[in-house]
């Protein structure tokens, strides 16, 4: 299964109650530079008809997969990720795309059909070898009434870590002390539009 997959190293925590400011204010304080411009990140989750993706993410059950397309801004390049979890890490495979798929057939869950859209901002930083994103603005979409959700939380993203944990955790410690957290947009998506009518 992990032929084509690439090992994803990544860690993430969540920010409630603070500004963006004084967020961004505290990465650069601690030596990350912002290296892109912003962007505008458009995602759209793809689940089996009775969300058995979701169930299995939220069960913690091993293996298991997450689909995704993606594009940024209003650009028309599409990429699909398809994230792939076992008992021995965490994977990811894209695939570039030149239309939006209306459904895709996985071995495993059988079809899967589109789900819900995730649009938000990301910030991307770097600093001695260890990217940093910033996600904020987050919004949910109902795709049967076209509706936003806002959700006013902010996550930090720390990537390529596979040399720099002890180094990583010194600089969380640093900036909020808070702990890490498997927070998913996708599966926080499914839970603000469709869990009450499981």
């Amino acid at each position: 299964m992990k032929t084509n997959f690439s090992p994803r190293v990544e860690k993430k925590f969540i920010i409630e109650k603070t500004s963006k400011k004084v967020v961004e204010s505290n990465i650069k304080k601690l030596g990350f530079e912002e290296i892109y411009e912003p962007r505008l990140v458009n995602s759209l989750y793809y689940d089996t008809f009775n969300f058995n993706c979701y169930k299995d993410s939220e069960e913690g059950i091993v293996p298991r997969k997450k689909y995704r397309v993606r594009n940024y801004n209003s650009d028309r390049n599409y990429q699909l990720d398809i994230k792939y979890q076992n008992y021995s890490g965490r994977y990811k495979k894209t695939e570039k795309l030149s239309t939006v798929p209306k459904n895709f057939f996985d071995s495993d869950y059988g079809r899967l059909e589109k789900k819900v859209y995730v649009h938000y901002y990301r910030k991307y930083f770097s600093f001695n070898k260890i990217r940093l994103t910033l996600d904020y603005e987050i919004k949910f979409q109902n795709l049967s009434s076209y509706k936003f959700i806002k959700n006013n939380l902010q996550i930090i993203e720390l990537k390529n870590l596979s040399n720099y944990d002890e180094l990583v955790d010194e600089y969380t410690s640093d900036m909020f002390n808070l702990p890490f957290s498997s927070f998913s947009k996708y599966e926080k998506a499914v839970e603000t539009i469709f869990k009450p009518n499981f």
